[in-house]
């Protein structure tokens, strides 16, 4: 799994962020830990996108 940021501003320019190596410390808890962090994305009708 990779954990990247995707931002696209006004203009649908875009920029992506890669958080390298935090493979080895993302887990499927993590996950359940952010619940409210992921509901916070969807109610904004941002987009998170998980490879």
């Amino acid at each position: 799994m990779i954990v990247a940021l995707k931002q696209v501003d006004r203009d649908y320019q875009n920029q992506i962020y890669v958080l390298p190596g935090i493979n080895e410390d993302f887990s499927p808890e993590n996950i359940t830990e952010s619940k409210e962090f992921f509901v916070e994305v969807g109610q904004k009708n941002d987009i998170l996108i998980l490879l």
